[in-house]
């Protein structure tokens, strides 16, 4: 659903968990991450809240809902994070893999 939400122009609030924060984390997030740091620039198209935390959900939900200019960042960053994922993009990738394996 995460990466539909993006491709529609959603930006998502999903909950900081491995699955979510390797869909929407920047790369320099992944470096910065690893130093301790988990601060909501370093993640695109949308926000991460506390697993289990309803009140840094509903902050997160309304900081998107009143931050203007971070919602539109959100809006842009999701379209272009989804374009990685779009069908053609993965299956032309998954071939060039299993190519790769039958060549060596």
């Amino acid at each position: 659903m995460t990466i539909e939400a993006l491709a529609s122009g959603t930006p998502v609030v999903n909950a900081d968990i491995p699955i979510n924060r390797e869909i929407l984390q920047k790369e320099e997030g992944k470096r910065k991450r690893e130093e301790g740091n988990t601060k909501d620039s370093l993640v695109q198209g949308g926000l991460l809240f506390k697993a289990g935390d309803a009140a840094d959900l509903a902050e997160k939900i309304e900081l998107l809902l009143t931050d203007r200019k971070l919602y539109n960042q959100k809006v842009g960053e999701g379209r272009e994070l989804a374009k990685r994922y779009e069908w053609e993009r993965v299956n032309n990738q998954t071939e060039e893999f299993y190519q790769r394996l039958l060549s060596d």
